[in-house]
């Protein structure tokens, strides 16, 4: 018998699972991360290909603990620790796909949808 750890399927990895009954890895010792639910308005969401890509460009960094989208309103929710991955760091991840991203408190509300705006 090998004593090789046997690999991890594709939605183990992407999920942050270890494989171990469904939870999440154990945090370090002497290990503080503050986690937070992050919510962004994204320039650029407007159909489930765009969630895609930005899951994929998410999901895979330390600190991402997953990511949730609304497509209507272009909201995009991260789960994560700011100390590992911050807000900065994620609008750094979203313009290197060519979308822009900005907090969603912080975001100016909007007057018409995309749809509206280029009369659709």
């Amino acid at each position: 018998m090998s004593s090789r750890p046997r690999r991890l399927s594709t939605r183990e990895r992407r999920s942050g699972h270890d494989g171990r009954i469904g939870r999440p890895p154990p945090p370090q010792r002497g290990a503080h991360t503050i986690r937070e639910r992050l919510d962004f308005r994204v320039e650029g969401l407007d159909c489930n290909e765009e969630a895609v890509l930005l899951r994929d460009a998410l999901a895979g960094r330390a600190g991402v603990h997953g990511v949730s989208f609304h497509v209507v309103d272009g909201r995009m929710t991260v789960d994560a620790d700011v100390d590992a991955c911050g807000p900065e760091r994620i609008v750094e991840a979203v313009a290197r796909l060519g979308m822009r991203a900005e907090r969603w408190d912080a975001a100016a509300p909007r007057d018409e949808s995309w749809w509206e705006a280029h009369g659709r």
